[in-house]
């Protein structure tokens, strides 16, 4: 059973996944491949993990982008002032 950490998560994924979309795909994978020795499977629900999150979009060049996720209807402050 090979786990994927960032330093051996195959380039192909890094190339289109976004550094917070690696951190779930791996987690994905590993939690998979925890109760199975499968690891075409443990890809294959690695990737509808990230396909099925509203946190990330695939882009027209095929990369996978954050979405941001804020809906409100409001003016969205910049930064919150400290108090004094």
């Amino acid at each position: 059973m090979n786990h994927f950490s960032r330093e051996n998560l195959p380039e192909d994924i890094k190339n289109v996944l976004p550094e917070e979309a690696q951190g779930m795909f791996i987690a994905a994978y590993n939690s998979f491949l925890d109760n199975s020795q499968d690891e075409e499977a443990a890809k294959r629900v690695a990737w509808q993990t990230i396909e099925h999150s509203a946190l990330f979009e695939r882009g027209p060049d095929g990369k996978f982008r954050q979405v941001d996720i804020y809906d409100g209807g409001h003016e969205r402050p910049l930064a919150s002032a400290p108090n004094a």
